[in-house]
């Protein structure tokens, strides 16, 4: 059998080729009518720019592969073409196709014929002639470039061709760039810091803010709380300063021909103030009661500041005499400083009490003073310590507090007790120096104690004052136990009260003597004659608390006339200047919203919102950041729907912070209501109401 003539299976292959490609040209245009809806979403911001791409390739591809399939794509298929446009080959083509397929049913000379005569005329066919893809080329180019040109359109195109036209000039003000130089205080040592286009600006107390704006317009003005004025135009650039001094805002206003107003732009300021330093005594750290003066305490002390130190001084005030005659002496001791950074310095220090010449009854007081780098600012003290050197049973003297420490007991005779057995069992392990501080300052709380009690119950029970040479007035003791032998005493406790306060006089005189172990047995009888007294006809009465007080109104014992119709009250909106201020601006937002499309004069009002949000309340700073996004995003030309989205989610933060000021609904009840509930249920407990 003959073989298929290779010139006649080239010319199909070129033409079913051909024919697939300007199938391919033709789903180009066909894709580029079919979306039209999806131009119309992107011009309205529906879709987005990715979104719309993908939906058009979608497109362009379904139709493409629609037209491919209706391609032909058989031997007989594509010789029909062929012949449709050949009215020379006069059903050759056809023919050779057919006998192809039906190689077996022809006489083989017969076929070669056709053969050969199929391909004499196929060698004389312009393929590029015969389909020519010229215009539907030049259609596919020409969709192409119309559908990416509709693509490309969206809303803030339409919104600036709009605005445009309004202005009735096509340049109106705008701020195409806002660079801002904060320059710290020399004292500070802090470097300058430049921002581009900020949203917020955190400066020191006194920082210098230079604004530089690269704008179009014939004028600028720089608006903070309190102040406006223009900045000065130079080669193009419009600069001025403003000293950071409180949280607020700085907003850059572009104005045009006829003060024609642009786009402002809005940014958050925050200032940060100067920290006072803060100096702290380490050690000894805390009050101080010696006997004698003649030890030397070391001193350690730490300073802090957020941004720098500049002087440290350890100061004390030396107090004698008494009475009326009080005498006070200051001085300074020397100090040893380290200075680990800027912001933080150590130093140590000795007070030798000998070299003071303090006495019996004299009190030292010391205290840290440190400096601070702000010009103009005041020394700051730390917490003031005082040694005082005691006489055998006195306290600290008239006129100076003793400061708890920290890891203090509240002091009860219970912890006298506890403190006293703890020092017995530790004395072994002391020094002499440590074992009669810690005696003296038990000795302190005891007289604290005892001086407490006695002042609680208001003095009637004070034991007899000692008389000259340390003993008790027997002529006062003597009347007492007159009336405790009369019986006039014994049922109130007053006796035991009187035994109580002796037994702690005792134990002061012994811890002061350095004697715990004697004043251990004092301290516990002083425990068990108060207890016993607090026992002895209800002494000392217990006051009931809210949740066990009895209600009277319970418990049927009420009337049923009694009760009556209960309504809510409503609290009285309170006059609030910063609630009713966000509220405003929040109506404004709303009427913002409600637009479909947003101009310059939408983007200055979400603008002027931010600033009566940081003028009311400068804390609320990421709101206004929120409205000034909004705001900027209308200046940038993006899509209605992106901005629609800023627009909600500030008014969302709005939202939030006006109602912190609105009064929440009363959850009060009524009280004859629950008194009713209350016998209603008690009275279906005992099946006396019918249901």
């Amino acid at each position: 059998m003959p073989a298929w003539p290779e010139s006649l299976q080239l010319l199909f292959d070129r033409v079913a080729a051909r024919l697939r490609l300007l199938a391919m040209a033709r789903g180009v245009v066909i894709a580029a009518g079919l979306s039209l809806p999806v131009v119309i979403a992107r011009a309205t911001g529906a879709l987005s720019l990715a979104a719309a791409l993908i939906a058009s390739v979608v497109v362009a591809m379904l139709a493409c592969a629609w037209l491919m399939w209706r391609s032909p794509r058989t031997l007989m298929d594509v010789a029909a073409r062929i012949e449709s446009r050949t009215p020379a080959a006069k059903n050759l083509l056809i023919t050779a196709a057919e006998l192809s397929a039906r190689a077996q049913s022809v006489r083989a000379d017969v076929r070669d014929v056709v053969f050969r005569d199929a391909a004499d005329c196929a060698a004389r066919i312009d393929v590029a002639a015969l389909f020519p893809a010229r215009r539907v080329s030049a259609s596919a180019v020409v969709a192409v470039a119309l559908l990416a040109a509709g693509l490309s359109v969206n809303g803030q195109w339409i919104a600036r061709a709009r605005d445009v036209i309004r202005a009735g000039a096509p340049g109106a003000p705008s701020i195409a760039r806002v660079v801002v130089t904060v320059t710290p205080p020399a004292y500070s040592g802090r470097p300058a810091q430049s921002l581009t286009d900020p949203e917020r600006i955190d400066a020191l107390a006194g920082s210098l803010v230079h604004v530089e704006a690269d704008a179009t317009a014939d004028h600028v003005d720089l608006i903070g709380i309190g102040e406006r004025h223009a900045l000065v135009q130079d080669r193009g650039v419009f600069r001025g300063d403003v000293t950071a001094s409180a949280d607020g805002f700085i907003a850059v206003q572009p104005f045009g021909t006829g003060d024609a107003a642009g786009v402002r732009r809005v940014i958050s300021l925050g200032v940060t103030p100067d920290r006072s330093p803060v100096a702290r005594i380490l050690a000894p750290g805390k009050d101080l009661f010696v006997p004698t003066a003649t030890a030397t305490l070391p001193v350690k002390i730490e300073a802090s500041d957020d941004i720098g130190l500049k002087s440290l001084h350890l100061t004390y005030t030396k107090v004698t005499g008494s009475g009326e005659n009080f005498t006070f002496k200051d001085g300074e001791f020397p100090l040893e400083i380290t200075r680990t950074s800027p912001e933080a310095w150590s130093a140590t220090s000795w007070i030798s009490l000998a070299s003071l010449g303090l006495e019996a009854g004299d009190v030292l007081v010391y205290r840290a003073v440190v400096g601070d780098t702000l010009p103009g600012r005041e020394p700051i003290e730390s917490d003031a310590f005082v040694i005082e050197i005691v006489r055998r049973g006195e306290a600290l003297g008239e006129g100076f507090s003793i400061d708890e420490e920290k890891d203090k007991y509240a002091i009860s005779q219970q912890m006298i007790i506890i403190k006293t057995e703890r020092l017995i069992a530790k004395k072994a392990t002391m020094t002499t120096e440590a074992f009669t501080e810690e005696a003296q300052i038990i000795a302190s709380e005891q007289r604290k104690v005892r001086s407490e009690f006695v002042f609680m119950m208001g003095g009637e029970f004070e034991e007899a004052a000692p008389a000259a040479g340390g003993d008790l007035n027997e002529e006062e003791e003597a009347a007492n136990e007159a009336e405790l032998l009369a019986g006039r005493m014994q049922n109130n406790g007053r006796q035991d009260i009187i035994a109580a306060t002796r037994h702690m006089s005792d134990a002061v005189m012994l811890l002061t003597n350095l004697n715990p172990l004697q004043a251990l047995p004092r301290e516990k009888a002083a425990l068990v004659s108060l207890q016993r007294a607090f026992t002895k006809s209800r002494y000392i009465l217990r006051v009931l608390t809210p949740r066990e007080r009895i209600d009277d109104s319970r418990r049927l014992s009420g009337k049923l006339t009694d009760a009556a119709v209960w309504r809510r009250t409503l609290p009285d909106v309170p006059n609030d200047p910063r609630t009713t201020a966000l509220l405003g601006a929040l109506a404004g937002v709303g009427r913002v919203a409600a637009l479909a499309q947003y101009g310059p004069a939408e983007a200055n009002q979400l603008a002027s919102i931010a600033e009566a949000i940081l003028r009311v309340d400068a804390t609320l700073a990421p709101v206004a950041q929120a409205f000034a996004q909004a705001g900027a995003s209308i200046a940038a030309s993006k899509s209605a729907a992106e901005t629609s989205s800023l627009i909600d989610a500030a008014a969302a933060k709005l939202s939030t912070a006006a109602r912190r000021g609105l009064p929440s609904a009363s959850q009060s009840v009524d009280p004859s209501r629950a008194r009713l509930l209350g016998a209603l249920s008690d009275a279906m407990k005992k099946g006396s109401v019918r249901r």
